[in-house]
């Protein structure tokens, strides 16, 4: 069901800023409720929106001519309520209050109070690396010394400082925007294709990195730039499969992070971002001592915040990003059992946090679940999983997990005993694979023997199973197949059918 943007807006409200709302939109009605407050109580109390229901209830209040008029209004005064309300609590919002008083102090010629101002914003712009604010402070500083220099030669001296100033300004700008473009361009390639798994991949993976600017380690970047630097290092060695190597930089930029209090304090989604990094390759490199350190540091950022304003963000953040690790973390280490009691918990929290995931975050969780119930034998739960993942829009998900995905659907199917809709399944599957270049060798060895189980009868499985046994585990010395079977524990789910055919 489609919903509109206010009710959307008003389901993302932590109580505190509901609170705010209805205390600032009444403050100046005597007696009785806003009408805006109203609607937007209608709205808090539904899990779904019908516009009809809202109509009849609005009036009651004498109210609901214009449904979609005072929806419209109500989603614009809430969002002007939010700033007051978040006025104080970012960098940005500081900076702009005291370069807006600046101007008008500029503009009513009070030199010495306006320069004091800008003294304060350019402390704090320096302190948390701003340095497209420090442009902004340099124009008015110029404007004063224009107005108050008493000689040429004094002028000319400030303004030449400044100019020196604002060109080392702009260097860094400069650098931190082409960081992050390389860092943005390789970062879409992971979310796009994952993993490389042909030479193609490997040629255009490597064509990105051979930016000049990645090739010298330079550690006296400004915050930005050097956290822009390390992404671009972490995400070029995870798509080459070079764990080692990202997990070298990953460290290296927790460490950054965490060098800097209060860029976390500031913007905590980059430090939850760092910390989910270095659990993907703890994972990879099972290292568990610092998987569960890395963890609980994760699990502890939303206690450890200074400001309110982050708490309702940082814990979906924190939701998604721990329980995705951790799910990842009890597959990779076979460790199912322990796996489902966790995928169990995650399916009790979900309904408290589905408004609010991002929806790659919850087709992976999904994804994880599916993996540890189909490796635990829980096959109805499995399926359930991949159900939410198949009637996802492809244009969500990244291209390996659709065919990861698509491929469990087969194993999970044939577990359940459904060989009549197996033809069909397989038929789609493979017409998809084919369609989106994603037939590669794991899936064509898949397909090849699902497709002879169906076909012959249950005496010649076990040479069937066996010859798929055979051939998988050729694949899984190939650096560019060996992904592939981090998931779904296929060699396991092979021999104990072979095990079972033996008995």
């Amino acid at each position: 069901m489609n919903t509109s943007k206010v009710f959307q807006l008003i389901k993302s409200l932590t109580p505190t800023e509901k609170r705010f709302f209805k205390i600032y939109s009444n403050r100046h009605v005597i007696g009785k409720k806003n009408k805006y407050v109203i609607l937007f109580e209608i709205l808090d109390k539904l899990e779904e929106e019908h516009d009809e229901r809202i109509v009849q209830q609005l009036k009651k209040q004498g109210q609901g001519k214009f449904i979609f008029a005072e929806k419209n209004y109500l989603h614009n005064h809430l969002l002007n309520v939010l700033n007051i309300y978040h006025a104080e609590t970012t960098v940005e919002n500081t900076l702009g209050k005291l370069l807006q008083s600046a101007e008008l102090l500029l503009r009513k010629t009070l030199y010495d109070s306006c320069d004091s101002l800008l003294k304060k914003a350019k402390k704090i712009a320096y302190t948390y690396h701003k340095f497209e604010y420090v442009l902004i402070i340099i124009k008015l500083e110029r404007d004063i010394a224009d107005r108050v220099s008493p000689t040429l030669a004094g002028l000319k001296n400030v303004l030449q400082e400044l100019f020196k100033e604002e060109q080392r300004a702009l260097e860094t700008l400069k650098k931190e925007s082409a960081y992050r473009h390389i860092g943005d361009v390789l970062f879409m390639q992971a979310k796009k294709s994952g993993i490389a798994r042909t030479e193609a991949d490997l040629k255009r993976y490597q064509d990105i990195f051979s930016d000049p600017l990645l090739q010298k380690d330079e550690t006296s970047l400004s915050y930005d730039a050097r956290r822009f630097y390390l992404s671009a290092h972490i995400y070029y060695y995870y798509l080459l499969n070079k764990t080692e190597k990202s997990h070298l930089y990953r460290k290296k930029l927790v460490q950054l992070l965490e060098s800097n209090p209060i860029q976390i304090q500031e913007n905590p989604k980059t430090y939850i971002a760092g910390l989910n990094n270095i659990l993907l390759s703890c994972i990879q490199l099972l290292k568990q001592k610092d998987f569960f350190i890395y963890l609980d540091k994760m699990r502890g950022v939303p206690g450890k915040m200074s400001k309110s304003s982050h708490s309702d963000f940082i814990r979906t953040r924190v939701f998604e990003s721990s329980f995705i690790n951790e799910t990842d973390y009890y597959i990779r280490t076979r460790e199912f059992e322990k796996g489902i009691k966790v995928a169990a918990q995650i399916e009790k929290m979900l309904p408290a946090y589905r408004r609010k995931l991002e929806k790659s975050a919850e087709i992976i969780l999904h994804f994880n679940m599916m993996s540890l119930y189909f490796n635990a034998g829980e096959y109805h739960k499995a399926l359930k999983c991949n159900n939410h993942i198949l009637d996802s829009k492809w244009g969500t998900l990244r291209e390996d997990l659709v065919s990861f995905s698509k491929i469990s659907n087969l194993l999970i199917h044939y577990e359940l005993g459904n060989y009549i809709e197996l033809p069909y399944y397989l038929k789609s599957t493979y017409r998809h694979l084919l369609s989106h270049n994603l037939l590669f060798k794991y899936e064509k060895v898949i397909l090849k023997y699902i497709r002879k189980i169906l076909e012959f009868d249950k005496v010649n499985l076990k040479s069937i199973f066996t010859g798929m046994q055979h051939e998988l585990e050729d694949l899984k010395n190939d650096p560019l197949e060996s992904i592939a079977f981090n998931d779904i524990d296929v060699a396991g789910w092979i021999k104990e059918k072979i095990k079972k055919l033996e008995n």
